[in-house]
């Protein structure tokens, strides 16, 4: 007996929600799009720009040059409340703490600078009237273009969205970002399209998922398109774990951080549920406690941390973090 088809493979016709969602795109657009590039235009250069604006965001593509820009905004002090960075390498308590001063200080007209991973890019809900993004794959422009006059506050001539290419920044490692990068770079920029571009964007996907499947793959180890479907049809999912490697040569981790900075009792909720990891008798009610006190860093980190003292062995592969832990970076990445 034959298995039974799916719905998107009965011939069923295909039909658009929106029939015509060109002008909602134009009508609703929020933002206006620039483009930097050149060798002048550095980390350094985009974070002192950004400073010129009593408000403003700044996403870039790793926690090394978030890093790197939020250190240019502090210039000689340890922290500033006006100046706020977002990373994984923070705890999350530590990243929502940072969001909800973000939101509060841009309601109530204080001046806010803030640097971020792509993380702001799904589900934080900020309002900048002035916008920079390190130069990604158009999805992540707009999502990024998302936090840039979100209420409609501001006329969209005058809420701007820098995407800028710098010469010093981190250049995205994921197989599928080389793929859109290369797709969206004929596409989307100065004298080319803007992210947003319907027909643009539907070239740009069409040449993106051909350059990621199987013969065609950019990724000569099949990491990405046919070459996983036909070990997953063979059921081979040891070889499909071996293959699939969407971080090149970087593999993040968690680590529990106790911060200096948490209050006596939260302190104590802690301390106590990696007590009971430690004695092999957690509850669910342990590792919830912990969520709010994980923070991300490559596995090469955790090695080098693990061998100079500053990460301890809590239980089996998780370990809590001893090490230094910046009052508004969090775990710092090495120099």
């Amino acid at each position: 007996m034959g298995r039974a088809a799916v719905p998107w493979q009965t011939g069923l016709p295909q039909r658009n929600i929106v029939a015509n969602p060109a002008p909602l795109f134009h009508q609703l657009r929020r933002v206006r799009d620039e483009w930097r590039t050149g060798p002048e235009v550095t980390l350094g250069s985009i974070a002192t720009e950004a400073a010129t604006h009593d408000d403003a965001l700044v996403v870039v593509n790793g926690t090394k040059d978030a890093s790197h820009v939020h250190k240019v905004w502090l210039g000689d002090r340890e922290e500033n409340p006006g100046t706020l960075h977002l990373s994984t390498r923070m705890t999350g308590g530590h990243r929502r703490k940072t969001i909800q001063a973000a939101k509060q200080r841009l309601e109530t007209g204080l001046d806010t600078l803030l640097v971020s991973t792509s993380l702001i890019e799904a589900g934080v809900d900020l309002d900048f009237p002035r916008g920079f993004r390190a130069r990604s794959l158009p999805e992540s422009e707009q999502q990024a273009a998302g936090r840039i006059n979100r209420e409609g506050r501001h006329r969209a001539e005058d809420s701007v969205m820098t995407i800028f290419e710098p010469s010093d920044g981190l250049q995205p490692r994921v197989v599928y970002n080389r793929c859109g990068i290369a797709a969206a770079s004929r596409r989307f920029g100065q004298r080319l399209k803007h992210p947003d571009n319907l027909d643009a964007l539907r070239s740009y996907y069409r040449h993106r998922y051909r350059l990621q499947a199987g013969s065609s793959s950019t990724d000569p180890n099949g990491a990405t398109g046919e070459a996983i479907e036909a070990l997953r049809e063979k059921l081979d999912y040891p070889e499909v774990a071996h293959r699939m490697r969407m971080i090149d040569n970087e593999h993040s981790v968690a680590v529990v951080v106790i911060r200096s900075q948490l209050n006596q009792k939260d302190r104590q909720a802690a301390q106590d549920a990696v007590k009971q990891l430690r004695s092999g008798v957690p509850t669910p009610e342990t590792y919830r406690t912990l969520q709010n006190h994980m923070a991300s860093i490559p596995q090469q980190e955790l090695q080098t941390a693990i061998n100079t003292g500053h990460a301890v062995e809590i239980a089996g592969d998780l370990r809590e973090w001893t090490g230094p832990y910046h009052p508004q970076r969090g775990i710092e990445p090495p120099a």
